[in-house]
């Protein structure tokens, strides 16, 4: 009986000396309890090792461009209107305003395309234009601007030979293509983001503009205007000009100026101020079918005067509103789209002959353009 007292509590003390002994003891390596030296078995997995793949080249496309986008940042004096309140304050109605963009490089010696709209916010060049490359800052001059395509050439003065971007073909871009923009949103330089061409020939998105955009889901924010929009190739396909948003910031729908469109025109932009337009002054507007019934117009092509500048080339060759034009230079005109890059691409001082249909009867009217005014 006392055997069985005594043997009961010697049992309660090697326990609670084991509990204590293992529950201080370390493990031999604590790394194996959190995870550090083991790797996940998706590494080998050969869809996984596909994405994998994309990654790379993801990574290959922004290594390419880290010296090919830059930062565009602008400085303007502005003044505010006259108001007894700022006398009363003592703020002066003169104040600084800044505004940031991108651009990227398209030759070695200095050249940078961007928007308009980032060095002339208001439509009006800004006092001063700094672009910054990785460390470098530069002061920018504005050797030439087309203001309806939103594009600007800047030029620097480089310290050494600058790596130009790489143009693709925007002609061959489709839809579900992978889509890559780099830029400053909001000041972070050299931002990356990847989406998809979500849409090809986007047209009407500018008033100002009736050109077709190449819109992309790929993220674009303030700051991104100017930038590039890359293909999975790591060339230029289009420029970030816009986006549709009831916020401001991203909401998915953004869009880019096919590079195809403007390549010529950066060229020609390198040595002019603005690109020489031909101009007539005039208006145009669709016609519809029942009122072309009524003056007599019974084709499917042709496009209405809508106003007539007074003073202006078609005004002084005798053109005037609810005329139909029909005919540039003998060739139908079909659309306002057509009117205008007939007239755009004349030289100023070219004689134009524009057939007209009036009061039942074709009139042909000799008109020689102008240069389209600068804004």
């Amino acid at each position: 009986m006392k055997r069985k007292l005594i043997a009961i509590p010697s049992a309660l003390i090697l326990i609670l000396a084991a509990i204590v002994y293992f529950s201080c003891k370390k493990p031999a390596n604590e790394n194996e309890l959190i995870g550090l030296d083991r790797k996940s078995p998706l590494r080998n997995d050969s869809e996984i090792r596909k994405a994998w793949d994309i990654q790379k080249s993801f990574r290959k496309v922004y290594t390419l461009y880290e010296d090919r986008v830059v930062f565009i940042s602008t400085e303007d004096s502005v003044t505010l209107p006259h108001h007894p309140f700022y006398e009363l304050f003592g703020i002066p109605r003169v104040q600084k305003q800044t505004g940031l963009g991108s651009g990227f490089i398209i030759s070695e010696d200095g050249f940078i395309c961007t928007n308009f709209h980032v060095i002339a916010p208001q439509n009006r060049v800004v006092e001063k234009i700094t672009v910054i490359i990785e460390n470098d800052t530069y002061e920018a001059e504005v050797r030439g601007f087309n203001i309806e395509k939103d594009i600007t050439i800047l030029k620097i003065e480089p310290k050494t030979e600058l790596n130009p971007v790489f143009f693709g073909d925007s002609d061959t871009v489709q839809v579900g293509d992978w889509a890559i923009a780099i830029g400053n949103p909001f000041g972070l330089s050299k931002s990356f983001t990847v989406g998809v061409v979500s849409a090809t020939g986007r047209k009407n998105i500018d008033m100002a503009d009736n050109s077709s955009f190449i819109q992309t889901d790929a993220a674009i924010n303030p700051g991104n205007s100017g930038g590039p929009l890359l293909n999975i190739h790591g060339e230029v396909i289009g420029i970030n000009r816009l986006i549709y948003s009831k916020s401001g910031g991203y909401m998915g729908i953004g869009f880019a100026i096919p590079v195809n469109s403007i390549k010529e025109l950066m060229i020609e932009l390198k040595d002019k101020k603005y690109v020489q337009k031909g101009f007539i002054g005039i208006a145009l507007t669709p016609i519809e079918k029942s009122y072309a019934d009524k003056l007599g117009w019974s084709y499917s092509f042709g496009i209405l005067v809508a106003q007539v500048q007074q003073g202006g080339p078609a005004y002084l060759a005798g053109i005037r509103p609810l005329d139909i034009v029909y005919a540039v230079n003998g060739k139908k005109i079909s659309n306002i789209d057509d009117f205008v890059e007939m007239i755009e691409k004349s030289n100023p001082g070219d004689k134009l002959k524009i057939g007209v249909w009036r009061n039942g009867r074709r009139i042909d009217f000799f008109v020689e353009t102008t240069s389209k005014p600068a804004e």
